[in-house]
């Protein structure tokens, strides 16, 4: 019976279940309208990167790069006949992703037990949470998984490594220990060294035709200072000191947010979890656990208020380190109440997710639909100061930045009232107002 129900096609139906009651939902998270921003601005770059430039300029405190790695970008401008743009179709692609990783895991993991604790894994709700957003962790995921089933075939397998750090360059850290580890086992190091040909000559055409960074420019500011030079001048002892109680700080954050990823939820024993599953991958080593352990301290460097979701590869990742020490989970009656737990909270987590999607504040409510039909039809091509710039430039015709401190003169001013506070003097007039925004010029 257990056999039964870990065939694909049922992996498939419970991915589609899943996904159903966010097909129209959708947060204001800005990455994934970067990337869309992007792939739509690939033949007018120039004007893309100049604007955004500008609209960085005039955010006091700017969190979002020049450009991104151009990998998902380009995926998504080769595929525009698909979706023409649209963002709820565009959504699809993460349960399409997870649904050819579940092909995947249920044509190579090793043992029954393993495809169960799988099945298991796809209920985690911080999984299910990547179904109210667009992220690049799942498709880069998916295209180093398919990689790993070209192994006797180094083309394909380089050029789906390839696509795989365009997407996400922090997977370059998996990539170069598979290819590591692959070098040792044949003795050769033929296809290390044909993959950052390939890797490296992309990266320098790419800059000498098109004069761009393939792997993005993540700078913040509109100064073009280079990193490098802003820093000769600090104190290196005093950076130090400074530096340490940071470092210990964020540690002891990124081994919570391992055991969040797993327990599905914030809780104080999270740090247990996150201590043990780090313990189990040291003491029985393989190169995936090489994998999880340098992309997960890797992550130390980038300061975050959140890891889990950078993370979520790493879900896939434990799967095939399990695969690799032929792991085998006992089915006696320990471990299936431990099993039917995890199950029972997962699938509880999930469905309270579900029941309270309607409080996801994003473009798909009512009000949000509101605000943005009024802005396309009365404010067309008019500046706009939103929470959001970059989702907003991509449902409007609209320029857009994030209004924090700087207000500029004339620009419009679409502000939520959940989230901010609306408060404005008798300068600015009123234009629309609805239970959740209010728009002031």
């Amino acid at each position: 019976m257990k056999s039964k129900f870990l065939n694909w096609k049922y992996f498939l139906i419970l991915l589609s279940v899943l996904y159903y009651p966010y097909l129209n939902v959708i947060s204001w998270g800005g990455d994934y309208a970067h990337y869309i921003l992007q792939g739509k601005n690939i033949n007018n770059l120039n004007y893309f990167i100049e604007n955004q430039q500008y609209l960085n300029s005039i955010t006091e405190n700017n969190r979002f790069g020049i450009y991104t790695s151009f990998g998902f970008p380009l995926l998504l401008y080769f595929s525009s006949f698909l979706h023409s743009w649209n963002i709820y179709i565009i959504k699809l692609i993460t349960p399409i992703c997870l649904g050819i990783i579940s092909y995947l895991f249920i044509k190579n993991l090793k043992n029954k037990d393993l495809k169960l604790i799988y099945l298991i894994f796809l209920l985690n709700p911080n999984l299910n949470d990547s179904f109210k957003d667009i992220f690049t962790e799942i498709p880069a995921i998916m295209f180093f998984l398919l990689a790993l089933n070209f192994r006797n075939k180094p083309i394909i397998k380089n050029t789906l490594l390839l696509i795989c750090c365009l997407i996400r360059p922090t997977f370059l850290i998996f990539i170069m220990i598979d290819l590591i580890f692959e070098s040792y086992k044949k003795k050769t190091y033929k296809n290390i060294i044909n993959f950052l040909i390939i890797f490296i000559s992309s990266n320098l055409l790419f800059r000498y035709f098109a004069d761009y960074n393939l792997l993005g420019n993540y700078s913040t500011s509109y100064s073009s200072t280079s990193v490098s030079s802003s820093l000769i001048s600090f104190d290196i002892f005093g950076l130090f000191n400074s530096l340490v109680p940071v470092f210990f700080e964020r540690l002891f954050f990124l081994i919570s947010e391992i055991g969040r990823l797993f327990s599905g939820f914030s809780n104080p024993v999270n740090i247990i979890f996150g201590f043990f599953i780090l313990l189990l991958l040291v003491l029985k080593r393989n190169k995936y656990s090489y994998m999880f352990i340098s992309f997960s301290f890797f992550h130390l460097l980038i300061g975050t208020p959140y890891y889990v979701r950078y993370f979520l590869p790493l879900i896939f990742i434990f799967i095939l380190y399990l695969n690799e020490l032929n792991f085998k989970f006992s089915l006696g009656r320990i471990n299936k109440i431990f099993l039917l737990s995890v199950f029972l909270v997962f699938s509880f987590l999930s469905l309270n997710n579900f029941l309270n999607l309607d409080k996801q504040r994003g473009p798909h409510q009512i009000s949000s639909k509101e605000a943005i039909e009024f802005v396309n039809v009365y404010l067309p091509d008019e500046l706009i100061a939103f929470h959001s710039p970059r989702v907003l430039r991509v449902l409007t015709q609209n320029d857009a930045y994030r209004y924090d401190k700087n207000y500029i003169q004339n620009s419009i001013w679409v502000c939520e009232k959940s989230k901010e506070t609306c408060s404005f003097n008798r300068e600015f007039e009123v234009l629309f107002e609805n239970d959740l925004y209010i728009i002031l010029k």
